[in-house]
């Protein structure tokens, strides 16, 4: 009985190492079937691709990839995009131009005027709510049906020499009551979504 016993049991050991081998053997392979179907869209035609996975359909499921015929028109997700509605935001546009959210508008007071202020030598422009009759008041004007208001302020950024080469996106900062702003030296510069795509074209060419 002993014998039969350790018969059995070496039987089971053989039957278990043959299924990890097994099992292994199928790994490799599916490792090797998904290494080849990146290879094959990488170094060959899209068109070629294509053909083959659209002959041999569990070809192109053992991939673990999906073929497409062109290159999809990716656009770099940019942090700013991501910014959250209730922070007060201001952007000084490349006209001289101050515009600010909808939460900047509100911790300003839902001004009608704002008095511009500038501190030289830390680099700060700041907006304090004024009444609409305030000599040094410049207007605020809510721009179409969105949620942002816009300060034309181009002899101010003139003056002070404030550099408006491009538009830059600025986290809001309270100094004072009703009186909002933010640092230059915080700026976030804004690319257009079409400026992003040229960029990330421009990325494409230059590489090896």
């Amino acid at each position: 009985m002993q014998d039969v016993q350790d018969a059995e049991d070496v039987q089971d050991a053989e039957d278990a190492q043959d299924a990890q081998d097994a099992q292994h053997a199928q790994d490799a392979l599916i490792n090797f079937v998904r290494d080849f179907g990146r290879w094959l869209s990488r170094d060959f035609p899209a068109s070629f691709s294509a053909t083959l996975t659209q002959q041999f359909p569990r070809l192109a499921l053992a991939f673990g990839t999906r073929t497409v015929s062109h290159m999809p028109n990716f656009v770099e997700f940019s942090r700013q995009d991501s910014r959250r509605d209730d922070e007060p935001m201001f952007t000084l546009q490349t006209r001289g131009l101050v515009s600010m959210n909808q939460a900047a508008f509100k911790a300003l007071g839902e001004p009608g005027s704002v008095a511009l202020l500038y501190d030289t030598d830390e680099g700060i422009v700041a907006l304090r709510k004024v009444a609409r009759t305030y000599p040094n008041g410049y207007t605020v004007r809510k721009q179409g049906t969105s949620n942002s208001y816009l300060v034309g302020a181009q002899g101010f950024t003139s003056f002070n020499k404030i550099p408006c080469d491009v538009s830059r996106r600025f986290v809001g900062h309270e100094y004072a009551s009703h009186t909002w702003g933010f640092e230059l030296a915080e700026g976030v510069e804004i690319k257009n979504r079409s400026s992003r795509r040229a960029a990330s074209d421009g990325d494409k060419d230059g590489r090896a």
